[in-house]
């Protein structure tokens, strides 16, 4: 099941976990770039590019990534990532990503509540960029490392979150005004509504009216801070939970629906042709084939 909310696994035992993403990485079954939704975790996550370009949706602001770029996002913060159609397929990794247990980052930095990493790092890049470089080695799977070889890495990660902390870390008040830390609690709040309830009916002005908008100051103020409407993103969380039924098992499409809010088939066979270029049925076949076509 997807949620807003994301559980992450440790690497080594470490208190990070590193991810490699190439062009494959973030394509879906069609080739084209996997949807995501806003989440968010009690991580610090670092990414590092090394090709191509992504726009990061952090706390409502958007940032470029680019080759050489380091972008942070903050413990807590709702994000996305919307890759370039031109790093799709590239089966070199185009990114690095650490995602830094949050516990850790306090016993550095003791206030970190009051504390926020900016975004778009500007710090010792050519440091960085020979960090990251050497902590993408160890993504994936746990490979064999010489005896003491945790102690590499986490020099290595001491050695990041000094630049950081040094460069980068500024008072949570300068960037964001108590009023707008406050909007960004109620969005989480909203996105943790729709994770309970995307089963059952939900309309923007019950929502509106639950976490204190007016309905035109609800519908501007979560546009503003998702890049959609309301309408469509409940309709993209429904979906989403609908999408590993369709593709994993043989369930009727009408059975899905009901159990991930639509309204009838149709609804969810209408929006998901739209997203995804062609019917439950059709998708679920290609992945079927493609399944059989991979085991031969």
């Amino acid at each position: 099941m997807f949620n807003n909310y994301e559980i992450v696994e440790y690497t080594y035992s470490l208190p990070l976990q590193i991810q490699n993403f190439t062009g494959r990485t973030i394509q879906d079954d069609r080739g084209d770039i996997k949807d995501v939704l806003e989440h968010w975790h009690q991580e610090i996550e670092i990414v590092y590019t090394f090709e191509g370009h992504a726009l990061h949706y952090i706390d409502g602001k958007v940032h470029r990534a680019a080759p050489g770029k380091l972008i942070v996002t903050n413990s807590e913060s709702i994000h996305k990532v919307i890759s370039d159609e031109g790093t799709l397929g590239i089966p070199e990794v185009i990114a690095v990503v650490l995602l830094v247990n949050v516990d850790f980052v306090k016993k550095l930095v003791p206030n970190l509540e009051q504390m926020y990493f900016l975004p778009e790092a500007d710090s010792d890049m050519e440091k960085i960029e020979q960090l990251m470089k050497e902590f993408s080695y160890y993504a994936g799977e746990e490979k064999e490392h010489e005896p003491y070889e945790n102690l590499r890495l986490m020099s290595m990660l001491y050695e990041l979150m000094y630049l950081l902390c040094r460069d980068d870390l500024v008072v949570r008040e300068t960037v964001f005004p108590i009023n707008n830390q406050k909007n960004l609690e109620r969005l989480r709040g909203i996105m943790q509504y729709v994770e309970a309830h995307y089963t059952e009916e939900i309309t923007q002005y019950e929502v509106a009216e639950r976490f204190y908008f007016t309905k035109e100051y609800f519908s501007r103020f979560f546009k503003k801070n998702t890049g959609m409407t309301f309408k469509e993103y409940v309709m993209h969380y429904r979906l989403k939970q609908a999408y590993d039924p369709i593709v994993y098992t043989e369930r009727s499409i009408l059975d899905i629906a009901l159990d991930c809010g639509f309204a009838d088939a149709r609804g969810l066979i209408n929006v998901f042709k739209r997203v995804y270029g062609d019917t439950p049925y059709q998708y679920r076949k290609m992945h079927m084939q493609k399944k059989e076509h991979e085991t031969r």
